[in-house]
């Protein structure tokens, strides 16, 4: 299993801290069954409290998608979209879930311009 995150509107694997933000999550996959449904979900963390990250509403900024696999390997794509400006100059973690079970943590740093995805 692998993630790639980008900025849905530079394709980078940079964002800039701003009102709208959306983030592509794709997760490759292997292993899993054909004709079962799987549900994919990502959680921004915040980095120094551990905790969820915010948007600029106060909600945790997390988004998940359910699917059927049609082949044993392939992809899905998980899309965070949410306000995003007070996430500037944070030090921000992904954590992507597999049916409840924690698939992988990244961490990514940030400057007070951009969010590292």
């Amino acid at each position: 299993m692998g993630t790639t995150a980008t900025d849905a509107g530079s394709s980078a694997h940079e964002g800039q801290a701003r009102e709208e933000l959306t983030i592509n999550d794709t997760i490759e996959y292997t292993g899993l069954i054909p004709g079962h449904e799987y549900t994919a979900k990502d959680t921004l963390m915040d980095k120094e409290t551990s905790e969820p990250a915010l948007d600029d509403d106060g909600n945790e900024i997390t988004s998940e998608t359910t699917f059927t696999a049609e082949e044993s390997c392939g992809s899905v794509e998980v899309v965070l979209t949410f306000k995003g400006a007070n996430i500037a100059g944070k030090y921000l973690s992904r954590s992507s879930q597999w049916n409840t079970k924690v698939l992988s943590t990244w961490s990514m740093p940030t400057s007070k311009m951009r969010t590292r995805l």
